[in-house]
């Protein structure tokens, strides 16, 4: 027999590694924008924040979702982190570059 409680925990675990890898791009991104901050540095910087605080929200919401019994879908909040994720590698590529 097959737990099917034992699923949603894992599942509510990697949302939380996802906030926290969101929260480590941030701070990342942060670190430029401290040394000699031009308009640009700035500008990434205020992204990642934004990107670190929509994902850590889908994180928080997914993972109250994935509490009830039985656990909500979560296609628009997957779909939403995604997008998240790829903004935040584009502005992580953008802070590479500068």
């Amino acid at each position: 027999m097959i737990d099917a409680s034992a699923s949603a925990v894992r599942t509510r675990l990697a949302w939380r590694r996802t906030a926290l890898t969101g929260t480590a791009a941030g701070l990342l991104a942060l670190r430029p924008a401290f040394a000699d901050p031009g308009p640009l540095e700035l500008l990434a910087a205020s992204g990642a924040m934004i990107g670190f605080a929509a994902l850590v929200g889908l994180a928080y919401r997914r993972g109250r979702a994935l509490r009830r019994n039985p656990p909500l879908p979560g296609r628009r909040s997957v779909v939403a982190c995604a997008l998240v994720a790829a903004a935040l590698a584009l502005i992580g590529g953008l802070v590479v570059t500068l």
